[in-house]
């Protein structure tokens, strides 16, 4: 029997590993959806089994950018708006600008803290720039318009 393998989130991009390599609360893109693996991955009948569910991405925590807090992040803000994507915040002190629920390829950026996520889209800008006018009618659609990491 050939290892079932999936794509895995870790860190800032999507990797391909074995199931049996899955863990509690890995998240994964396996058939077009997001799932959080929820135990071990088993092996009954010669068929394995993953316990997983749905996971909705867009109902985690997201950064909206107003305030005091998003006075000095204009880049950051440009490269969301270029890419009709979200600004994720994971708790420790790191956001990531991109769409998980939409899989492999719509990660925008590097996983980086507040200072060096403003610092990288100002590096940046002219790409997203380029890939805004390249993209413009499906962006505009609300289409999410994948990519290749680059960083």
């Amino acid at each position: 029997m050939k290892p079932l393998s999936v794509k895995r989130f870790c860190h800032d991009r999507w990797h391909q590993v074995g199931v049996k390599d899955l863990t509690e609360k890995d998240l994964i893109f396996y058939q077009g959806q997001l799932l959080e693996v929820t135990g071990q991955p088993e092996v009954k009948n010669g068929r394995v089994h993953l316990p997983a569910r749905l996971c909705q991405a867009a109902n985690d925590s997201i950064v909206v950018a107003v305030g005091d807090a998003w006075k000095n992040r204009e880049a950051t803000i440009a490269v969301m708006d270029y890419t009709n994507a979200a600004c994720r915040d994971f708790g420790d002190g790191t956001e990531m600008i991109g769409e998980l629920e939409a899989g492999p390829g719509a990660i925008y950026s590097p996983r980086l803290t507040v200072e060096e996520l403003e610092a990288w889209c100002m590096a940046n800008l002219g790409r997203f720039e380029a890939f805004f006018e390249s993209n413009e009618a499906a962006l505009d659609e609300g289409d999410i318009i994948k990519i290749e990491p680059w960083w």
